[in-house]
């Protein structure tokens, strides 16, 4: 049984909060791990070794590991329904083929079943294709962040893990790292799975109506998703947010610059969140000093001066499928 929907992202821009808030639906099933990550890395293993599964350093079976100590750890296998342990027992150990995917949401039963795993946003069109072929019938949700914002709590998560230490130069060398560059183009994502998915199976959300609208988003989704009835469970604010409140402004600025083009191209297609987004970038661009800026900006007096100089703010909420909400 194939999933329903990929959730793909972006990165750092709510989809632990739709998992855990989607997941909380009747009428939805989702995996017990959030992120399966399947076709941007399992699609592509071969039999492998025990030491490489057990020593290598590679991300994917560093990944692993992680997952096998908190998907068998005694404190939650206690707590774990023989269904559920059965899951993570064949999600860890067995072979990943597209059969092995389905196979992945086969508890779904008659229910509406999907993932979310960030990093397919990033993947190249070969990869696309090959999940295209695997789940063509799929639907898409793909979430937008600032881009400025995107990338600065990236690099705030990469440099905690990194031990916090020399914050400047680790935030310069990760703004220019693919995968960054790469989780902040949202017009390359857009384009790459448009391709193999038209735009009235595409959701596309905005960070901002998860803070402003998150009961209409919700329901919104469920209706995209063709889910019967409305969301009605527990409403809990931000999942997984950064430690920071404020970012430098010579990173502001530099982010600012890096996706003005980017940016410009987002508001000619969407406007509302996205104009904002273009104000703020060429304010901060045109700013000096060496000042902490706090954010989410549309919490913060660019949101007001954006208004006093007639920004138009979305009419409710502003996400929904590609093709209702895309200006051209």
């Amino acid at each position: 049984m194939p999933p329903d929907f990929l959730g793909i992202g972006a990165q750092k821009a709510g989809t632990t909060w739709l998992h855990i808030h989607l997941g909380q639906h009747a009428g939805l099933w989702l995996p017990p791990e959030k992120e399966l990550h399947f076709f941007d890395e399992k699609i592509s293993w071969r039999p492998y070794t025990l030491p490489l599964l057990l020593f290598s350093k590679r991300l994917p079976f560093v990944r692993w590991r992680r997952h096998v100590r908190r998907g068998l750890s005694p404190r939650l296998r206690q707590h774990r329904q023989p269904a559920s342990l059965r899951w993570q027992l064949r999600y860890l150990f067995r072979l990943p083929t597209p059969r092995w995917y389905r196979s992945l949401f086969r508890e779904a039963g008659d229910r509406v079943s999907g993932e979310f795993t960030p990093y397919y946003a990033t993947l190249e069109p070969a990869q696309i294709a090959r999940a295209a072929a695997i789940v063509p019938d799929a639907k898409i949700i793909f979430i937008m962040r600032n881009p400025i914002e995107r990338a600065w709590s990236a690099a705030v998560m990469r440099s905690s893990r990194a031990g916090g230490a020399d914050l400047r130069r680790h935030h310069e060398s990760s703004f220019a790292l693919t995968h960054s560059i790469l989780n902040t183009d949202y017009r390359r994502t857009l384009e790459n799975w448009g391709r193999h998915y038209p735009p009235d199976r595409i959701f596309v959300g905005f960070l901002e109506d998860i803070a402003r609208e998150p009961l209409e988003l919700l329901n919104r989704i469920l209706a995209f998703l063709d889910v019967d009835g409305t969301f009605d469970g527990n409403l809990r604010g931000a999942i997984h947010a950064g430690p920071a409140e404020t970012l430098p402004l010579w990173a502001a600025r530099h982010l600012a610059g890096q996706y003005a083009d980017l940016i410009e191209h987002l508001d000619e297609q969407f406007a509302g969140y996205a104009s904002f987004w273009r104000y703020c970038a060429e304010t901060i661009a045109a700013s000096s000093g060496e000042d902490e800026i706090p954010y989410p900006f549309w919490q913060t007096p660019l949101w007001d001066d954006w208004l006093a100089a007639g920004g138009r703010p979305p009419r409710g909420i502003q996400s929904g499928v590609l093709a209702s909400i895309r200006r051209r």
